[in-house]
Formats: C-alpha cells, structure tokens, sequence
C-alpha cells in the first residue's frame, strides 16, 4: 500500500511531454540546502555514504552508492551518453547553482555504442512471415526532447527511459528557442523562471557554472575501473 502511495504522488511530477518514466521534481531542496551543498562540493569528496531517494529502495545496495558531481561553466556541454548496465536503472540528477538544459533522445542501432550492453529499441525493421521486411515507423518527434533543469531541481530517470534513450547537453553559452512547445517540462518550471526566459526572448543565458550532483547505485562496485572514472556524465 505504502509503495502505492508512493508511485501515485510522484505521478504529479513525471513530465508528460518526454518520454515515459521520467520525472521532474522542482525546487526539490531549498536555498540554504543548496549554500550548503554548494559549500561542501568544494572542500570534501563524494566518497562518503550517501542517502539518496526512496527510488533505489529495490537497487542491489537498497539505496545510492556513487555521486558523481560535475561542473559545467557558460558553453560546457556533454555528447549524448547513456548511464549504462553497470547501474541499476535509476539516475537522480540534483542541479545547482545554474540552469541549463538537457537534451534526450531515441536510442537507435546507430547511435547505441559497440560495446553497450543495456537493452535497446527494437529493429525499426520487422519481418512478416514470408521474410519480407516491414519498416516500422520512427516516434513522431524530429527534435530531441528538451528539459530544463532548475537550480535546487531533481531530475529522476528510471525504466523504460533509462534503457532506451540517450541524454546530453548542448555546448552553448545560451538556450534559445524555449517556449511551451519546445521544453518538454514547461508546466512544471517557476513562474519566475518562465517569465524570465520569455522577457530575455525565449532564451536561458547560461551566466553562472552550473554543478549537477548526479547519483546512481552501481551493481558491483568493484567493476567501476576506468570504465567509470575514466568519463564525465551528467
């Protein structure tokens, strides 16, 4: 029952217009949570036990083990990237300091990596009983889904997203073209931030550094290596 309630209060905060099971929770912490977060990013580790949401309740350790903290100065982006089968399939994305936002995309054979091995789309190709193949048609979507992410938001991506879509952030000192139609998460933004973005032209200036501490439960933590720490995710 408890598990229930839990799933019918985060359906408030899961973005409608992105793909399935993805949320949007903002304002998640308040401004003296962030200072101090802010505080502690900058003369401490993330190697210390960490308490992260109730979603990794059925992760192999009941809970966040890594948190990778990352900064991303005015014109830093990412390519886009999946997370990977070293996790459980949930992400928590904490943001700071600055806004920015998050492009997702469809996974497909040509953009899922070699030696990926998460599970992927099905082939946009089928075959009828006679041999012949059947093209199945694309998502009706031409541009990547588009989310942005507040300072003190939580951004949480869980199954099926996880699997099937890649995430990255554009290398721009600006967001530009941000209305209603473009921000998949536009309803569930402040009314400040909005209006904001609608006086400076529908654009987000990245002015500030923006700190993403993202967590993660890795299902052998002595697999990490290279594989890990050798990359920077958001």
């Amino acid at each position: 029952m408890q598990e229930e309630k839990e799933k019918n209060e985060m359906e408030q905060y899961r973005i409608a217009d992105a793909p399935a099971s993805i949320y949007y929770i903002p304002n998640f912490i308040t401004p003296e949570e962030e200072r101090h977060l802010l505080e502690s990013v900058r003369v401490k580790s993330s190697s210390e036990p960490l308490q992260g949401p109730e979603d990794f309740s059925d992760s192999p350790h009941g809970g966040a083990n890594h948190c990778l903290i990352n900064e991303y100065h005015p014109g830093q982006g990412i390519m886009p990237h999946e997370d990977g089968a070293a996790y459980h399939p949930v992400v928590a994305t904490v943001s700071l300091n600055g806004s920015l936002v998050l492009e997702i995309t469809p996974k497909t054979a040509s953009s899922s990596p070699a030696e990926d091995q998460t599970s992927s789309p099905e082939d946009p190709t089928s075959s009828s009983p006679t041999g012949e193949k059947t093209p199945n048609p694309p998502p009706p979507r031409k541009t990547p889904w588009r989310i942005l992410q507040e300072p003190r938001s939580l951004l949480l991506t869980t199954e099926p997203a996880y699997s099937t879509t890649l995430h990255g952030i554009p290398s721009v000192h600006a967001d530009t073209e941000l209305t209603s139609s473009t921000v998949a998460n536009w309803d569930q933004l402040s009314s400040s931030t909005r209006e904001k973005i609608a006086a400076d032209g529908d654009r987000n200036e990245r002015a500030t550094t923006r700190i993403s501490l993202t967590f993660r439960d890795v299902r052998k933590v002595s697999s990490l290596g290279m594989k890990v720490f050798g990359k920077v995710r958001t």
